[in-house]
């Protein structure tokens, strides 16, 4: 009986909900600059809205995170990653998913980024990834929620996002997200 109550006792420990912090970070203007003269929602007063989240046992920290829209002329638009992200271990890999919604709180899409280079304990991670943009969502782009979803660390040892947890919080931003969503989207799907 005591084998069993030190069990149980040892998986509730274990089993403790993850503590996530919600950050509102103002990017910027909407505005997107084609040339010295053109500028896509010039006008506009709206700012991009950042929204990381973070999990206090997660081994890599999110800064001010999120994406930018950048115009590539005849190429036409890509999402770009901007901000800080943090290794509070030696880590090997880490996976950054980016939720991304319109000016109306809907959501887009969902992306995610893969960096495969170790970073030591206390190093800021290389971050500098792009995704291309389909035209009518550069325009209405505007907010990013973006968390952690895996890392592997130097010594082998998987972590994984708490993604029930990591919904609830989105949902505390007033955004409309289903689980289904927090995965990132499949490119030609």
């Amino acid at each position: 009986m005591r084998i069993l109550t030190l069990l149980l006792l040892t998986a509730a420990l274990h089993a403790q909900p993850s503590l996530l912090t919600i950050r509102e970070i103002d990017a910027g203007s909407v505005a997107i600059k084609l040339d010295s003269t053109n500028i896509v929602n010039k006008d506009s007063s709206l700012h991009l809205r950042w929204l990381p989240i973070n999990d206090a046992s997660c081994p890599v920290q999110l800064g001010d995170f999120g994406l930018r829209i950048r115009y590539r002329g005849s190429r036409g638009f890509l999402f770009g990653i901007a901000g800080q992200a943090a290794a509070t271990q030696d880590i090997a890999a880490a996976e950054i998913v980016m939720v991304l919604y319109d000016l109306w709180g809907r959501y887009i899409r969902t992306l995610s980024y893969l960096t495969i280079s170790p970073a030591r304990q206390g190093a800021e991670l290389s971050l500098d990834g792009t995704e291309w943009v389909e035209d009518h969502d550069s325009e209405r782009f505007m907010t990013t929620v973006s968390y952690v979803d895996h890392v592997r660390l130097a010594n082998g040892k998987i972590w994984k996002a708490n993604l029930p947890a990591v919904l609830a919080k989105v949902n505390t931003a007033e955004l409309k997200l289903s689980e289904a969503q927090l995965a990132p989207s499949t490119p030609g799907k």
